[in-house]
């Protein structure tokens, strides 16, 4: 039988509508869509809790970037979540999101990532930042959190190859659950002869938005009529056919409209990001039957898929230009999108939640073990 009640744990310290790209909160709207009682628990503490504990990290211990790493802070962020568990009614499973808050809860858990420590630190060069001892602690907590659970949930095949290699994790436990999408565009009729371009992203330097503002420079030479949307938080641009949007929060009902309007006017997504874990905008252009320009580096071939559109090295720029070239041909683009919108249903947070559910039950009848109830006393 299925869990019944599941407790979702993340850190971040903002509304649940805003917290990790919205995943918790999407997650738990599938989750209960499928008849579950999700609650979502948040293992940050106060900011002004925070702001004392990491003044007397950074102080007391040395430790860098405000201990933001520190065993103090670690504690503190797993007291948080057992008092914030819930205490009348027994929780049947646990979902764990990151593990720089260790385990705050024993029991049946499933932890579910889009990225390691271990890749992040490969990618982005952690100890230079952290200092060695705090990541090493880092990847400890994690691989005693990937021990501790009866499954392991990835977002992509790249994630969940590097819980099985970097980690030593058993692959049977291990499985690819993808992500759903924050907003619901429609596949409507489009002119594919008038290219049209989107890029929508919040970190403009690791989604490489500038190097898709120059190779669209260099496009617009050759392809008149093409258009480049950009929204997200960038900088000014001026520059012939781009089109300034701004950020756009999914939470507000009127922005997130404007965003799934930009996705049904395009006739192609790109972000070929510096790494991207997932990327859950190329699932969003699917559903509105639009092909992407993806990243090589990290999940994206897992939201793309192998014809739903084109992966590019970051670095690339001629490649860059010749996939957005390519993209200019309207059969071309048109049939990717169509591939695109096929495989859409895969990316809801309803079909996210079912194969997270699978893999608690596969993982709990390969167990030997048998748990308590969590609750705040643990």
């Amino acid at each position: 039988m299925p869990p019944g009640r599941i407790c979702i744990v993340y850190r971040s310290g903002r509304s649940s509508e805003l917290a990790w790209s919205r995943i918790p909160a999407g997650l738990a709207r599938g989750l209960a869509q499928l008849g579950l009682a999700p609650e979502l628990v948040d293992a940050e503490p106060r900011k002004s809790v925070m702001r004392l504990a990491k003044a007397w990290a950074a102080v007391v211990r040395g430790s860098r970037h405000g201990g933001l790493h520190a065993r103090e802070i670690r504690s503190l962020r797993r007291l948080t979540a057992r008092l914030r568990a819930p205490t009348l009614r027994p929780v049947d499973a646990v979902i764990q999101m990151g593990s720089d808050f260790g385990l705050p809860f024993e029991g049946r858990l499933v932890t579910y990532e889009d990225t390691t420590v271990l890749q992040r630190d490969r990618l982005d060069d952690l100890r230079a930042l952290l200092g060695a001892g705090a990541v090493l602690r880092w990847i400890a907590e994690q691989r005693r959190c990937y021990a501790a659970a009866v499954a392991c949930c990835a977002m992509s095949q790249w994630a969940a190859d590097s819980i099985v290699d970097d980690y030593g994790v058993d692959p049977n436990r291990v499985h690819v659950v993808w992500a759903g999408r924050n907003c619901e565009p429609r596949p409507v009729d489009r002119d594919w002869s008038r290219p049209r371009f989107l890029f929508m992203g919040n970190d403009w330097e690791r989604k490489n938005g500038a190097r898709v503002v120059e190779a669209f420079a260099r496009l617009k030479e050759h392809v008149p009529n093409a258009r480049l949307d950009v929204a997200g938080a960038h900088p000014p641009i001026d520059v012939d056919g781009v089109v300034n949007h701004g950020p756009l929060d999914f939470s507000v009902a009127s922005e997130r409209a404007q965003a799934e309007a930009l996705f049904e006017s395009a006739t192609c997504f790109v972000m070929p990001s510096r790494f991207e874990p997932f990327g859950m905008v190329y699932v969003e252009a699917a559903a509105a039957g639009v092909p992407s320009v993806g990243t090589t580096v990290g999940g994206a071939r897992d939201a793309i898929g192998d014809a739903g559109g084109l992966l590019v090295e970051p670095s690339d720029e001629r490649g860059l230009l010749g996939a957005m070239t390519a993209m200019c041909d309207g059969a071309r683009a048109s049939a990717m999108g169509a591939a695109a919108l096929e495989r859409s249903d895969l990316f809801t947070w309803r079909a996210v939640a079912e194969r997270i559910v699978r893999a608690f039950q596969d993982g709990a009848a390969a167990s030997s073990q048998r748990h308590e109830p969590i609750g705040q006393t643990r």
